[in-house]
């Protein structure tokens, strides 16, 4: 897999800087320097990471897949949806494939399944879990498409490695990330923060997400 090109950006001090790695979101840490930038910025930043995921040829059949991983409250979801709206993307979300709140480890091998139907040109289903009755549901149902976005804890796991062209790290302190999570889900998350927390903390050890990630973002 080639690196990113390097990109010339304006932070908002004015400066123009030279990258080796392609900053998008409110707080930007790459190669330890920090840039700032609003999301509401990030429109040329995230048609460069496109574009050079689409220099390179699809992982997953005829499709081209980005990975976006890290802890919860990070801005994976929103960041994945920005993608889909600017360039029609298909969304994988992780959260409907864990088997609850202990099933952080349940998701990677139902994502596996998905991606490698699609890399044969067939549909990709996984059984998706029904929170609010605490059972599994309806199918998640993917097809094969140019580019699919998997988001979500567990998206860069080892196993989805084949299958994945780019992997992105987001992350943030915790405070920050916690306020962000129970802000959209605080109800229903609050107890149950502490239990992710520590699986995640797990799997990313074991997996070594972040050290294996091309790009990484930071909000704060």
């Amino acid at each position: 897999m080639t690196g990113f090109e390097p990109a010339t950006l304006r932070t908002q001090s004015g400066c123009a800087s030279k990258l080796r790695h392609i900053p998008v979101g409110t707080i930007v840490v790459v190669t330890g320097q920090t840039w700032c930038m609003p999301i509401s910025d990030s429109d040329d930043l995230i048609a460069t990471i496109v574009a050079t995921v689409g220099s390179r040829e699809p992982a997953c059949g005829r499709t081209r897949v980005v990975a976006i991983d890290g802890p919860s409250g990070s801005g994976k979801t929103c960041f994945a949806e920005r993608i889909a709206e600017r360039f029609g993307a298909t969304v994988l979300h992780l959260e409907d494939l864990y088997r609850g709140w202990h099933g952080l480890e349940s998701a990677p091998p139902a994502a596996v399944d998905i991606l490698a139907s699609i890399a044969t040109d067939q549909i990709g289903r996984a059984p998706r879990w029904d929170w609010e009755h605490g059972t599994t549901g309806t199918d998640v149902v993917i097809a094969a498409t140019d580019l699919l976005i998997v988001e979500g804890v567990g998206a860069g796991a080892r196993v989805l490695s084949p299958f994945t062209n780019l992997l992105l790290w987001l992350d943030g302190d915790e405070t920050t990330r916690q306020e962000r999570a129970l802000a959209r889900d605080g109800d229903v998350y609050g107890p149950w923060w502490d239990t992710w927390a520590r699986q995640e903390r797990e799997h990313f050890a074991r997996e070594g997400t972040a050290t294996r990630a091309e790009l990484h973002l930071r909000i704060d």
